[in-house]
């Protein structure tokens, strides 16, 4: 009894090949298999083309908030650069 009630069982779990090629064929046949990632990576890169150039054309203004703590950072990192590398 044993033996059979979990041969049976066995055999309804599994799917039977011709279910098996038919969701296959399906899959295969689809065209819009994929479309939702391409859609959604052309929207993100739209949207980060969009900021870089909304940076950019901030930064070419002179109006990009925080540009003259970052100059005066720049300037500071490179005047630490240049006395380590000149020994003083």
């Amino acid at each position: 009894m044993g033996t059979n009630a979990l041969a049976g069982h066995s055999s309804q779990a599994q799917a039977s090949p011709g279910r098996e090629r038919e969701a296959l064929r399906r899959g295969k046949l689809s065209a819009d298999s994929g479309q939702a990632s391409v859609e959604w990576i052309g929207l993100v890169l739209l949207v980060a083309v969009l900021i870089a150039a909304l940076v950019f054309g901030l930064g070419a203004a002179g109006r990009l908030p925080g540009a003259a703590l970052a100059q005066a950072i720049a300037t500071k990192l490179v005047c630490a650069v240049r006395r380590r590398q000149s020994g003083g």
